[in-house]
């Protein structure tokens, strides 16, 4: 399976070493468009493409098959977005998840089975409650 990672920062590298130690059979690709990044100590079957230009554009010309994944960490909706309405007018049975930091893209894409809308900083904050929650 290739899983496919936009925006490479720490927590998008640290998914995709946990991702790839996961299972032999998962490609972890992320684009980047930043060089420092070519350099990390990643784990087997990890690659990363410096892309110069256009991360959109590579990203929905890269040959899928129908179980891939895509995890888009774009920092705004319109590039997320974009990346989304691509995919599903493609007619390809591939995961789209959109990490962002609101929630206005939920109701866009709530009926869509294909798309995944995850606000990170609600994740955060469960987790954050949760260990707090357990500690006490």
């Amino acid at each position: 399976m290739k899983i496919v990672i936009t925006n490479i920062n720490k927590r998008t590298l640290d998914l995709a070493n946990f991702l790839s130690n996961e299972s032999d059979k998962n490609e972890v690709i992320l684009l980047s468009e930043k060089k420092e990044y070519l350099i990390k100590n990643l784990e087997n079957n990890i690659k990363i493409f410096n892309v110069k230009n256009d991360i959109i554009s590579t990203l929905i010309n890269l040959d899928f098959d129908n179980e891939d994944i895509i995890i888009c960490n774009f920092t705004n909706n319109y590039e997320n977005n974009i990346v989304a309405q691509s995919i599903i007018a493609s007619e390809k049975n591939i995961k789209v998840y959109l990490l962002v930091s609101d929630d206005s893209l939920f109701d866009l894409y709530k009926s869509n089975e294909n798309i995944t809308v995850i606000n990170i900083n609600k994740v955060i904050n469960n987790l954050l409650i949760k260990t707090i929650s357990q500690e006490q």
